[in-house]
């Protein structure tokens, strides 16, 4: 009984670590994700989805933390595919996406999107900026927020963010 209360103990204290790890791995999301407005459409670009900690690819959908704790549209998502139990309302859905594109964002074609997001939510290696070439067609979008790990861009002539 002692071994296996030491063994849970253990292996207690190891999820713990690792969740903490894991937390500032995260970085600044929680301060981006206070620059966007409920209720908008937002774009996640994830060029930094690798974990240290975890052996997953752990941020390749957080940006979907601002469609559960702030309150709007994320893209991209699981919605997206042909099987979802989910479907965007008639009207609401965004322009469909090739293939994996969740895993390129570097084959993010601005001109084609940027009518559909108000936002954009950019994770980037930490102290790094992602290259601004992201939005090298269309009209390039003005960054509001600039953090360790995330980036936050706004439509340009959007109104104020909150």
């Amino acid at each position: 009984m002692l071994a296996c209360l030491a063994l849970s103990l253990f292996g207690a204290s190891v999820h713990r670590e690792h969740f903490r790890e894991t937390d500032v791995e995260m970085g600044d999301l929680g301060p981006a994700l206070d620059a966007l407005p409920p209720g908008g459409r937002v774009m996640g670009l994830i060029f930094d989805r690798e974990s240290r900690i975890v052996p997953l690819p752990t941020y390749l959908h957080s940006h979907q933390y601002y469609q559960a704790h702030v309150g709007g549209l994320a893209c991209f998502g699981f919605v997206e595919f042909p099987i979802s139990p989910i479907q965007y309302r008639p009207g609401a859905e965004p322009p469909p996406f090739p293939p994996r594109f969740e895993w390129t964002p570097e084959r993010y074609d601005h001109a084609t999107y940027e009518d559909s997001f108000d936002h954009w939510l950019v994770r980037h290696r930490e102290g790094g900026r992602p290259a601004r070439t992201i939005f090298r067609t269309g009209t390039a979008p003005e960054p509001i927020y600039e953090g360790r790990r995330w980036t936050v861009y706004r439509r340009a002539g959007a109104g104020p963010t909150p």
